[in-house]
């Protein structure tokens, strides 16, 4: 007859002296000592304490998009079928095997802690006009009516708009969430890669985001006459402090072939060792068009710049208050700012001039 311990799912052990808990799972008095075989008893209200707290808690699940019918061939409308993985999660992780998964409307995501997780070659393709503005975009929450999701990650899952259309690429309203190892490519005129909005109605973002590794490509140069903005972040509607995308950090990002590569409006975001190349306009555009929303106080770190000589590398706008660009590298700048004498509370700060 074994004497081997029970081993419960949650402790490795039972405590020392099999001390008398009565805790579902843990060592107790209801076991039998020489069996060690828990009671009848033990184990349904073990199983019961399991299923109370899965419920209390919810379950983080995992599903792949192929088992939902997405084939990603480039070919055949994955739409709903992606949409249909997303939705029938309440929280955990979306999988995006190898593949060109073809999309004729923008991917929702409308609940928290949703995790999109690819293969590194793994790419969402618009080719028809989104109706919501994006290939992939953040709703609000309870059917519409709540905020804005919290707690998302998109980690290799590449998106591809077409030529020809408007829009954006990920339209982002969420916050203390994270994109990482994402490519976003744009093709055609007066189109965007990710544009982070404020909430104007909640209060709710976008705040406390993490953009690692995230590279956005347009198709601007200097003869096509192109706009195309990289990341562009936006006011909501409103005029409070509060509804701006607030304290974002974009680390190692690379932007390419853009009119503008940031468009920043906003306060106390923070952009570290990002690259920026072949810009024909502004890199770092700082509005500042409403007195009392900002922009303030963002912060610009050790970026490595290559653009054409037409282009502004830090322009802050009449009003913007405690911008710092830090140690940028650059190469054929047009100018510092359109005016130095335009710098007011702003600061430029490299030790190399």
């Amino acid at each position: 007859m074994s004497t081997r311990p029970f081993v419960s799912p949650f402790r490795s052990s039972p405590p020392p002296g099999g001390c008398p808990v009565f805790t579902p799972g843990f060592w107790s008095p209801h076991m039998n000592r020489l069996t060690a075989k828990p009671s009848p008893a033990l184990v349904i209200f073990s199983l019961l304490g399991w299923l109370s707290l899965t419920q209390a808690h919810g379950q983080s699940s995992y599903v792949d998009v192929t088992d939902f019918g997405a084939v990603g061939n480039g070919i055949v409308d994955d739409t709903s079928s992606i949409q249909a993985a997303i939705n029938s999660i309440t929280e955990g992780t979306v999988f995006f095997p190898p593949g060109d998964y073809k999309v004729s409307n923008g991917i929702g995501i409308s609940r928290n802690n949703i995790h999109l997780k690819g293969d590194a070659t793994a790419t969402l393709v618009m080719t028809t006009q989104p109706a919501n503005g994006g290939v992939l975009v953040c709703l609000r929450t309870n059917n519409g009516q709540g905020p804005y999701p919290v707690n998302l990650s998109v980690e290799n899952v590449n998106v591809d708009l077409d030529a020809g259309l408007s829009g954006a690429g990920i339209i982002w309203k969420a916050s203390y969430s994270q994109m990482q190892n994402v490519n976003v490519r744009i093709r055609g005129d007066n189109q965007k890669g990710v544009v982070i909005y404020g909430d104007g109605d909640t209060g709710t973002g976008s705040y406390y985001n993490q953009f690692s590794r995230v590279y956005i490509q347009g198709s601007v140069n200097s003869t096509n006459g192109y706009t195309a903005v990289g990341f562009d972040l936006v006011y909501s509607s409103s005029t409070a402090a509060s509804r701006c995308p607030n304290a974002n950090t974009f680390t190692n990002c690379r932007t390419g072939g853009l009119s503008t590569a940031v468009k920043l409006r906003g306060n106390d975001n923070t952009f570290v060792g990002c690259t920026h190349e072949s810009t024909t306009q502004y890199v770092y555009d700082v509005l500042h068009e409403s007195v009392s929303s900002g922009s303030n106080r963002n912060l610009v770190i050790n970026p490595y710049i290559e653009q054409y000589n037409t282009a502004v590398i830090f322009y802050c706008r009449a009003n913007a208050s405690g911008n710092t660009l830090i140690s940028p590298y650059y190469t054929s700048i047009a100018q510092v700012f359109t005016d130095l004498s335009t710098l007011q509370n702003n600061l430029w700060i490299d030790p190399d001039q």
